[in-house]
């Protein structure tokens, strides 16, 4: 298991507005608050992705159990919520695999 994280930013010349459609358009999804600025969404074919609004970049954060299912969430996220008003780059963090 390892966990991907998905910083998702407003396209050069837009601003942090971008972001909250962004949400908006997750929270379409069934979905929980959990602490201001932070929400559970559980997207079809993804699973459940803390989403946590900063300034000026959005994470949404996801466990997946292998590659595959990482490249499905991946693609699945992009189509979710891409648009050329945002850009996305991706970061792993494998130290769940330990647990």
């Amino acid at each position: 298991m390892f966990s991907l994280v998905a910083s998702v930013r407003p396209a050069p010349s837009l601003g942090p507005t971008v972001l909250r459609r962004v949400v908006a358009g997750l929270r379409v999804h069934a979905h929980v608050d959990c602490a201001p600025g932070q929400v559970l969404v559980t997207v079809p074919r993804i699973g459940t992705a803390l989403v946590s609004e900063l300034r000026s970049v959005l994470l949404v954060e996801l466990v997946v159990d292998s590659e595959d299912a990482a490249a499905r969430a991946c693609a699945t996220l992009v189509r979710e919520i891409g648009s050329s008003d945002i850009v996305i780059s991706w970061a792993r963090d494998t130290s769940l695999s330990a647990a």
